[in-house]
C-alpha cells in the first residue's frame, strides 16, 4: 500500500497504525486482539527500521535529504514570499495612506478653491448689483433733473411770454401815446388859420420876422420842437421862409 520512500520516512507510524489501529477522539488506540487466546496487544515499541540493501538505503537517505533540502528551500521561499507579501502589503498600505492623504489634501484644496470662487462670484454679483443700482439711481436722478429742467424751461418760457406780452402791451400803449401826441400836434398845427399866415407874409423885413418869432415863442411847445422848426414847417412856401432860414444860419 505504501511506496518505499513513504514507508521509510514514516514506517514507525505506519506499523503502529497497522498493529494498534488508528487513535480515536481521545487519542487512544483500540489495540490488536488475538481471539485464539484472548490476548490483546495494546502497545508496540519500534526501535528502528533497516533495509537489507545498503545501496537502496543510501539512496533513500539521499532522497530524504533532498526532500528535506527541498522542503527547507520551499519553506525558506515561503517565508521569503510571506515576508515580501507582508512588506509589499505594508508598502501598499503606506502608499494607500499617502494617496488618501493626497486625495484629502486635493479635496480640501478643491473645496477651498470652490469657496474662493463662490466668494469671488458673490463679490462680483454684489458689485454688479451695486453698480446697477447706482446707475439706476443716476438715471432716476437724471430723469428728475430733466423734469426739473423742463419745468424750469417751461416757467422761463411762460415768464418770457408774459414779459413779451407786457412789452407788446407797453409798446402798443407807447404807440397809442405817440399817435395821440402826433394827432394833438397836427390839431394844434391845423389851428393856425390861413389868415395868420397871410398876415405874416405882409411883413417885409427880417426884424419883423424876429418880432413875430418872439411873440409866438409859446408855439415851441408843439410836439417838443424848437421855434425854428415850428416856423419852418408853418412858413414853408412863403416869402418869409427864405428870411427865416437865412437868419437861422
Amino acid at each position: 500500500r505504501y511506496n518505499i520512500m513513504d514507508f521509510y520516512a514514516n514506517g514507525i507510524n505506519i506499523i503502529r497504525d497497522t498493529v494498534l489501529g488508528l487513535p480515536n477522539e481521545q487519542n487512544k488506540r483500540p489495540g490488536k486482539l488475538f481471539s485464539e487466546n484472548n490476548m490483546r496487544i495494546y502497545d508496540v515499541e519500534i526501535f528502528d527500521i533497516k533495509l537489507g540493501d545498503a545501496h537502496i538505503e543510501k539512496m533513500l537517505i539521499q532522497a530524504q535529504q533532498d526532500v528535506i533540502t527541498q522542503n527547507l528551500g520551499i519553506r525558506a521561499e515561503k517565508r521569503r514570499l510571506l515576508l515580501t507579501t507582508e512588506t509589499e502589503s505594508i508598502n501598499r498600505s503606506v502608499m494607500q495612506s499617502k494617496a488618501d492623504t493626497q486625495s484629502l489634501a486635493l479635496s480640501l484644496a478643491k473645496k477651498e478653491i470652490e469657496l474662493t470662487l463662490q466668494n469671488s462670484l458673490a463679490r462680483i454679483e454684489a458689485d454688479a448689483k451695486s453698480r446697477s443700482e447706482s446707475l439706476e439711481a443716476e438715471l432716476n436722478a437724471q430723469s428728475h433733473l430733466e423734469k426739473i429742467n423742463a419745468t424750469e424751461l417751461s416757467i422761463v418760457k411762460s415768464k418770457g411770454e408774459v414779459e413779451i406780452a407786457l412789452a407788446e402791451l407797453h409798446l402798443q400803449q407807447r404807440l397809442l401815446e405817440l399817435k395821440a401826441e402826433v394827432d394833438a400836434t397836427v390839431s394844434k398845427a391845423a389851428a393856425v388859420s390861413p389868415n395868420l399866415i397871410a398876415a405874416l407874409q405882409s411883413f417885409s423885413n427880417r426884424a419883423l420876422a424876429e418880432k413875430v418869432a418872439v411873440s409866438m415863442s409859446p408855439l415851441s411847445i408843439l410836439g417838443g420842437k424848437s421855434v425854428a422848426d415850428v416856423f419852418s414847417s408853418l412858413l414853408k412856401g412863403t416869402i418869409l421862409s427864405d428870411v427865416l432860414e437865412h437868419d437861422v444860419e
